[in-house]
């Protein structure tokens, strides 16, 4: 099954295509039943999200102000709280409303590019809510190893990807000149994307954003891609198995390989994993080895998995979670993916279905 985007949002509709001045930005926050708490900005890097500036809140108001370029996502933390409120911030006076018992609801004002990405996210919901119970059956179908209720399931679950993916390319292209679009084509397809498909929608980018993080975040990807494209040699690595044990990858060669990305906390990996299964079973005999590769952090969690699951095949981690030393080599951003390799270790297949992958193994194993 292809990996889904799941997006709970609230709506906020506003006509956007417009150039947004650099400079600087204020953020007041009012955030009800806050007592004074430090409450911090955080903005995101290649290194993931850094804090940027602390402020106490007095009675639940809080005020952040800064220079920026480009429109940029931010994040609102909390001390001793989970959830935190993402907003995209740009040169302008930006209010956050919303009550500590619901942060998920914060209500944005005043940013073009936050009203951009939330229009995006309410098509996207509205697509979504298709998905949901089609998502459970497929799950009661994998339990049952009822194979034509899952073929038929994925079938549709994948339209359902198809749709969403579709109106990301479709906003894209139409909002080329701002930063949202480029966040978007990098957080939310550049690890579903094939690397001539995502080189073509990322030179559609207007010259006016192209010193957009979000842009020098796909040139990386895109330099990975390049290097891993159907055709090319698998890049090697090693890593750790279930018994501590560094295993290469290139000692697996002399059959068909499968490297299997997933990991034990991800739901779509954990349902479409009797699937793989029954692959495994119907063409290990005939020449098809697996290469579990996880993308868990806890040991114990990752084991208890595999025997769940009943995966009998070799297994490796360096429990790092989207750290993961092969998936960065593979740019892997989304599990559960895939990487078919023939006898001699060329890649042959990639984030291929389960359909799809018995397809191409019936002939190669025929």
């Amino acid at each position: 099954m292809k990996r889904l985007i799941y997006l709970t949002i609230i709506s906020l509709l506003v006509a956007c295509n417009q150039n947004v001045p650099t400079g600087k930005f204020t953020v007041n926050a009012n955030i009800k039943g806050l007592t004074d708490s430090k409450v911090f900005l955080k903005k995101y890097t290649k290194s993931g999200f850094v804090i940027i500036d602390s402020v106490n809140s007095k009675n639940g108001i809080v005020q952040f102000t800064g220079e920026i370029d480009l429109p940029e996502l931010y994040r609102v933390y909390i001390e001793s709280q989970d959830f935190n409120i993402p907003v995209f911030i740009e040169s302008s006076t930006i209010s956050i409303s919303t009550d500590l018992k619901n942060l998920e609801l914060a209500k944005i004002d005043g940013s073009v590019s936050d009203s951009l990405l939330k229009k995006l996210y309410f098509q996207l919901d509205s697509i979504d809510t298709v998905n949901k119970p089609l998502y459970d059956a497929y799950k009661i179908a994998s339990e049952k190893n009822d194979k034509n209720g899952i073929k038929e399931l994925e079938a549709k679950l994948n339209e359902v990807g198809k749709l969403q993916q579709t109106s990301m390319k479709n906003f894209i292209c139409k909002h080329n000149s701002s930063p949202v679009a480029a966040f978007v084509l990098y957080k939310y397809l550049s690890g579903e994307t094939e690397f001539q498909e995502l080189d073509s929608l990322k030179n559609t980018f207007d010259v006016s954003i192209q010193k957009s993080i979000y842009i020098e975040l796909l040139n990386e990807q895109l330099d990975i891609l390049r290097k891993c494209k159907v055709g090319q040699a698998a890049i090697g690595f090693s890593m750790a198995d279930t018994l501590g044990k560094s295993q290469k990858l290139s000692s697996f060669y002399g059959k068909n390989l499968l490297i299997d990305f997933w990991a034990s906390w991800c739901p779509d990996c954990r349902a479409e994993n009797p699937e793989v299964v029954g692959l495994y079973r119907e063409f290990s005999k005939k020449g098809l080895t697996i290469l579990g590769v996880s993308f868990d952090t806890k040991r114990e969690n990752w084991l208890k998995a595999i025997r769940h699951d009943s995966l009998t095949w070799n297994h490796v981690s360096d429990l790092k979670g989207w750290g993961n030393a092969a998936g960065q080599i593979y740019g892997i951003r989304a599990i559960p993916s895939n990487i078919l390799l023939d006898t001699k270790g060329i890649i042959i297949g990639k984030n291929l279905t389960i359909e799809e992958l018995r397809k191409k193994l019936a002939v190669l194993l025929k």
